[in-house]
């Protein structure tokens, strides 16, 4: 089975900012103008639409006059254009288009946006995982394969695509937990666990804890009290202590918490000894 050859163009922007040709990378130093990959990422962030030379001169050079950001403009335009344009010489664009100052990137044209194929892959996924829909599971998989890491990683602290950044962040969170959560219905645990894990560890904000059987205080009532402590636990002590447990948990005493868990799990019988 032979794969498919790559696109024409690949824009990567989830995980550090790529640009390959036919699957060999354009390296940054190839532009003439540092400002042409700045133009190319918003272009790529937003996916087909016009924006007006106003908004792009703003965006750029926030601080330049208008005659002098449009001649920037025009530029840096050209400097994209030299470089990834197939058809430079006859002076028709195939990626980067423009009718008169609107300018916008062909999502028609023979690239590839793993940004766009990311959300649209997502929403199919998510909009039937109720089902278990095994395309609705595929999509899913795919999507969360797709995510390399945050939106421009190699542009950590630019404020101007921040809350795509934390949008997508959370959207990824989403997506792992809804195919984990697909997974151990259909009896992959240790699949679905892994997705969990990612979820937390790629995006911890601090306010992740995981309950697992075992957990907590596990004894069991006595013969013949069993139906009384169905619903209760045996012991206040246990039950007060399982409390103050849980309280750690949401303070973060992470710490002090693995410190006590050999004689909490001893004296909390806990299930398994977890």
């Amino acid at each position: 089975v032979t794969s498919a050859p790559p696109p024409d163009l690949e824009i990567r922007c989830l995980g550090p900012f790529e640009l390959l040709q036919r699957g060999t990378p354009i390296p940054a130093e190839q532009f003439p103008r540092s400002k042409a990959l700045g133009l190319l990422k918003l272009l790529a962030l937003k996916a087909g639409t016009p924006l007006s030379k106003d908004f792009l001169i703003e965006h750029l050079w926030p601080d330049a006059d208008p005659q002098s950001g449009a001649n920037r403009l025009h530029g840096v335009v050209h400097a994209l254009r030299s470089v990834i344009e197939p058809h430079r010489a006859e002076r028709t664009w195939l990626y980067v288009r423009n009718r008169g100052e609107l300018y916008y990137l062909d999502i028609e044209a023979p690239l590839d946006i793993d940004l766009l194929r990311y959300r649209s892959l997502l929403n199919r996924g998510l909009r039937a995982v109720h089902d278990f829909a095994p395309q609705s599971i595929e999509a899913l998989e795919q999507a969360v394969a797709l995510y390399r890491g945050e939106l421009f990683e190699d542009e950590p602290y630019a404020e101007w695509c921040e809350l795509d950044r934390r949008e997508l962040a959370e959207q990824q969170v989403t997506a792992l937990e809804r195919l984990a959560a697909v997974l151990a219905t259909q009896g992959e645990a240790e699949r679905s666990l892994e997705l969990m894990r990612r979820a937390v560890e790629e995006h911890y904000d601090g306010t992740v804890a995981f309950f697992a059987s075992g957990s907590l205080s596990h004894r069991f009532a006595q013969n013949g009290l069993a139906p009384e402590f169905a619903f209760r636990i045996w012991s206040p002590f246990l039950e007060h202590l399982d409390h103050q447990v849980i309280g750690m948990w949401r303070e973060g005493q992470w710490a002090d918490f693995c410190a006590m868990l050999p004689e909490y799990a001893a004296k909390g019988h806990g299930e398994g000894f977890m």
